[in-house]
């Protein structure tokens, strides 16, 4: 009699049966790492199809650690892993080694912590090579080694999850940019200056909090996908907070809780000392008292004083013409690289900053809601106010949360610390 046997997938695409006592069982498991649209991918060295950067588990390794070890070396980049999304089973056939296996594939979300691949000639894996981030709208299930259409549903959903733009016009028929997700009490959240909404889906944000709250990240006015303003007097702390409320107005809720990151935060804690309507506030790394003071303040200083000539040479002083950035000296543009600035941002800065510096003092006994002061002790900018207003904060609304050694980066970056500190005073 026979052996009974399976039909397995070769690297080309081809059936090839093979004996059922010859299988292999490999467990393995594969990171979708989805950002601004894009998937992380690696190409099959033998096929020259796409893949999932992940592979088969060690023996005494967890999932976890196959994951973060496979795309390490497929990719170079560090992940952190957010969720199970999927598990799918595969026989296939490894032509190179000749070997039949019965895959059990686990699928994860992941994010990526770094973001700089590996240059072709230094992947450290014997199968995968070329890695890259790839539009996913511009991929087809045919593209991928094996179960193509799963893993095109499973990064499609990721990235509509991460973020559908909605827009609501405020008060000054200013277009303002906002995504909304989840269900329970709002909260709000607002980035820091110069970046966008985005940065709370890829720090993984918006994916903790949605299963317990009704999650609203919104685009600053001059900033992401909301109107980018020239004039300072767009950027006044009334219209700013207006915003917020427009937002809010427009997701249907009343009273809501606002995070804010550095900018992000000194625009919260206006609304907050102005309206009732703030319900809790946690201030990340930002300052209370002047917005902008010691070396913050003199580096905005001279950022203005280097930028606005040149933007206004090309702007006209009405600052209503246009801005090519491909006009600038060598040495501009390695500055605004430097900075990871893009260069059509300019003069959106030049002006949401200058009205920054003449924005009025916000000390703790002005907050009218129960606020969260979370900075790192090497927040030498946060730190400097803290120390002034420590007495005052005594008899205020503000509690203070000073995490040993973190930089301000490190404030939101290092999620998995700062993340259940505030998740505990918002649940408070």
């Amino acid at each position: 009699m026979s052996k009974p046997e399976v039909e397995c997938i070769t690297l080309e695409g081809k059936i090839k049966k093979v004996p059922r006592d010859r299988l292999i069982l490999r467990p393995a498991a594969y990171a979708i790492i989805v950002q601004n649209g894009k998937i992380l991918l690696v190409k099959m060295r033998h096929s020259g199809k796409f893949h999932l950067p992940g592979g088969g588990v060690q023996k005494g390794e967890r999932l976890e650690e196959t994951l973060k070890r496979e795309t390490w070396e497929e990719t170079g980049i560090e992940i952190a892993v957010e969720r199970f999304a999927h598990f799918e089973e595969a026989f296939f056939y490894y032509d190179p080694s000749k070997r039949a296996y019965h895959g059990l594939h686990f699928y994860f979300i992941c994010r990526p912590k770094t973001l700089d691949l590996l240059a072709d000639d230094q992947v450290n894996d014997g199968s995968a090579e070329q890695p890259r981030w790839v539009e996913i709208r511009d991929l087809h299930p045919a593209d991928f080694q094996i179960h193509g259409d799963i893993i095109l549903k499973l990064c499609t959903q990721t990235a509509e999850q991460k973020m559908k733009t909605f827009f609501t016009i405020s008060p000054d028929d200013v277009r303002i940019a906002y995504d909304t997700c989840g269900a329970g009490p709002a909260i709000m959240l607002l980035h820091g200056g110069g970046s966008n909404r985005q940065d709370w889906h890829e720090g993984g944000y918006v994916e903790r909090l949605r299963n317990d709250f009704k999650v609203i990240t919104v685009d600053l006015r001059g900033h992401g996908e909301s109107e980018w303003l020239t004039d300072p007097a767009c950027y006044s702390t009334e219209k700013m907070g207006q915003d917020l409320l427009s937002v809010a107005d427009a997701c249907g809720v009343e009273q809501f809780t606002i995070w804010g990151f550095s900018f992000g935060g000194n625009v919260g804690r206006y609304l907050a000392a102005r309206s009732e309507r703030v319900a809790r506030m946690v201030l990340i790394g930002t300052r209370l008292g002047n917005r902008v003071a010691g070396e913050w303040r003199k580096d905005a200083e001279e950022f203005r004083k280097h930028w606005e000539p040149i933007v206004r040479a090309q702007m006209g002083s009405d600052l209503k013409g246009t801005f090519d950035p491909g006009l600038l000296s060598q040495e501009d543009q390695d500055e605004l690289k430097r900075r990871e600035l893009p260069g059509k941002y300019v003069p959106a800065l030049l002006a949401w900053s200058g009205a920054m510096l003449a924005w009025e003092v916000i000390g703790p006994a002005d907050l009218r809601c129960p606020t969260l002061w979370l900075f790192g002790s090497e927040n030498q900018n946060a730190l400097d106010s803290y120390k002034k207003y420590e007495e005052e904060i005594k008899g205020s609304r503000v509690q203070v949360h000073i995490i040993e050694g973190f930089t301000h980066m490190q404030e939101f970056e290092e999620i998995d610390r700062v993340f259940p500190i505030m998740l505990a005073f918002s649940k408070a």
